[in-house]
């Protein structure tokens, strides 16, 4: 993945880890380039993040945090 440092983005990409946040279009270029050129790389990045959404924002793990809201919220 590689996506636009904004707010919130930390939450969904753990820089250099599963992905990068790049702030400018130099970024971009190199960031992409580093995965075109690398799939193991790429396939490796891919699959850290595609445990970490489907554990940590899975419909089971939304509906945990709504129910606590809606619990906090009485």
């Amino acid at each position: 993945v590689v996506a636009s440092k904004i707010t919130g983005m930390e939450a969904y990409v753990d820089d250099g880890v599963d992905g990068f946040l790049v702030e400018n279009n130099s970024e971009w270029v190199k960031s992409l380039e580093m995965l075109i050129q690398n799939p193991d790389n790429r396939r490796k990045r891919g699959l850290v993040g595609r445990k970490k959404i489907e554990t940590q924002f899975s419909t089971e793990k939304s509906a945990e945090t709504m129910l606590s809201i809606i619990k906090d919220a009485r």
